[in-house]
């Protein structure tokens, strides 16, 4: 086999961000009674969450805020939005945030069969940009820790993806080499082409069939696919 290592992201291409995200917005609004301070409608409330938090998480990976203020603000910032000005509020669901959403549950599909698949093939790792102590909690409580042998979080690195260095940090801790390892992941720019930059091949895992301009070594839209390349 042409590979001895398969690089995992986590969130959006195992652990299904989304809905475990949106599953902990709406015990957060229900826990801190926000319709009674004047967000009448959690929809909207969570919309416009995701909207300010995808904003900060690129702030973040470019290094224009530090991971203290993303866990405040992107809730502070959502609350200005609704006209309410509460610092202190705003640090509230940003520390239970962090407490609730490490422990759901929700998998991608088809993840613990390709995992299962993969796990007696290839030595199986993770490279994510997120915060180290809340991605290990994630893939505890999410019953799949056991199937990674190596976690590499931005925050264990010291470097981001799409920064190649990451990828080349990843590679040593493993003691591998570019050509024997792949990664798959659903952010074409972070996962895709941060390894291609690294010189490690690609899948692209891409469920919403969106359109990018750049090739990728592979494109699936299920992860079950994986089973027919590796």
């Amino acid at each position: 086999m042409k590979y001895k290592h398969i690089f995992f992201d986590l969130d959006h291409t195992l652990w299904d961000f989304d809905t475990n995200a949106n599953n902990t917005l709406h015990d957060l609004y229900t826990e801190f009674s926000l319709h009674d301070i004047g967000i009448d409608d959690l929809e909207n409330f969570k919309s416009e969450y995701h909207i300010i938090n995808l904003q900060m998480w690129l702030d973040y990976e470019k290094g224009r805020v530090n991971q203290q203020t993303l866990r405040y603000k992107r809730f502070y910032d959502t609350l200005l939005k609704f006209n309410i000005d509460n610092i202190e509020l705003a640090h509230a669901l940003g520390a239970k945030y962090l407490e609730h959403l490490p422990k759901r549950k929700a998998l991608m599909p088809g993840a613990i069969e390709v995992l299962d698949y993969l796990k007696s093939r290839y030595k199986i790792h993770l490279i994510t940009n997120g915060f180290d102590k809340v991605q290990h909690q994630k893939l505890k409580h999410s019953n799949i820790d056991h199937y990674f042998e190596t976690v590499i979080t931005s925050e264990f690195a010291g470097y981001k993806k799409p920064q190649k260095e990451i990828f080349h940090f990843a590679i040593s801790e493993v003691s591998a080499y570019p050509s024997n390892c792949i990664m798959i992941g659903d952010n074409i720019e972070n996962d895709v082409i941060g390894a291609h930059k690294a010189g490690i091949d690609q899948i692209f895992y891409n469920p919403l069939k969106v359109k990018v301009d750049f090739l990728p070594t592979h494109e699936i839209e299920n992860l079950i696919e994986l089973k027919d390349i590796l």
